[in-house]
């Protein structure tokens, strides 16, 4: 799971831009979160993107588009929650993962 986020991250984060993985403890859980400076993912595709098989248009990158459902995924298996968002300054992308089961 962390291995295609932070994959996914480097691959569409470009040459001068950041990745930075963080782990955290949210509202008392565990959260793991990756935030990027690429393009980011419009808002009304951020729901579409963890389908299989699913490629932006003009992403420009190449894959399957398998990274984002494998990761919601095992998300699920451990009883996590996924969530996409706009990453700081509202620039890149912020992939949440909150654990909220023990």
């Amino acid at each position: 799971m962390l291995g295609n986020l932070v994959d996914n991250a480097i691959h569409y984060t470009p040459t001068g831009g950041t990745v930075d993985v963080e782990v955290a403890i949210q509202n008392g859980h565990a959260c793991l979160i990756v935030n990027d400076t690429g393009p980011g993912i419009p808002v009304d595709e951020r729901e579409r993107v963890f389908d299989r098989f699913y490629r932006r248009e003009a992403s420009g990158v190449p894959g399957s588009g398998l990274g984002l459902a494998i990761v919601r995924k095992i998300a699920e298996r451990h009883r996590a929650s996924v969530e996409l968002s706009a990453g700081a300054e509202g620039r890149g992308l912020r992939a949440s993962v909150l654990f909220t089961s023990k």
